[in-house]
């Protein structure tokens, strides 16, 4: 195997552990009641699709948060309906997070963390 289809199986992998990671983290969450009558819920499921395009670039994060989000939506009937909604929101988060921390800074290549760890503050 050379070292680019290595590195290629790589990144496929480990956008599955992100993204059955998001899958499993949107069932930990604390639901809280709203004035409408609907119930709303904090779900640690939005930290693990930022951690992911922080680890994984735009597009593998992306993809991993989108995957991981629009799967839990199908499985649960009461969000069924938005998950390509959900898929699209929750890929662009992502591809946000690992734009800016991925990003060309000085004429460096970035790395996580080494230009950017202030969220985009220099």
């Amino acid at each position: 195997m050379t070292k680019s289809n290595k590195s290629a199986l790589y990144r496929v992998v480990f956008s599955g552990v992100f993204a059955a990671l998001v899958f499993v983290s949107n069932y930990i969450s604390v639901p809280i009641p709203v004035a409408i009558g609907d119930v709303s819920r904090i779900h640690f499921g939005n930290i693990f699709c930022l951690f992911s395009g922080f680890m994984l670039g735009p597009v593998g994060g992306g993809l991993a948060a989108g995957i991981g989000s629009g799967l839990y939506d199908l499985t649960n009937p009461a969000y069924a309906a938005s998950a390509p909604f959900t898929f699209a929101f929750k890929f662009l988060l992502a591809a946000v997070c690992g734009w800016i921390a991925h990003s060309k800074g000085g004429g460096q290549r970035g790395k996580p963390g080494e230009k950017h760890s202030g969220g985009g503050f220099r």
